[in-house]
């Protein structure tokens, strides 16, 4: 069995139940629309690791200055 998405599962299960494909322009969209939420939920969360560490590597630039000594 291979991987799919949920919306992919519905469609095929109603196609398969109805014996005809009566929403494919309404499955397309729901494709896209969950789509883009996966692409758009993988974005946020490069940019939150991206924030959270640059503030971290930040950090360790002015401990030097502050405490002295080596962090890298």
């Amino acid at each position: 069995m291979s991987k799919q998405t949920a919306v992919e599962w519905l469609e095929e299960t109603l196609t398969m139940l109805w014996g005809h494909d009566f929403y494919r322009f309404e499955f397309e969209q729901a494709k896209q629309m969950e789509k883009e939420q996966v692409q758009n939920a993988f974005n946020e969360g490069v940019d939150w690791h991206r924030d959270y560490f640059g503030k971290q590597k930040g950090m360790v630039k002015n401990l030097p200055d502050t405490y002295g000594g080596d962090y890298d």
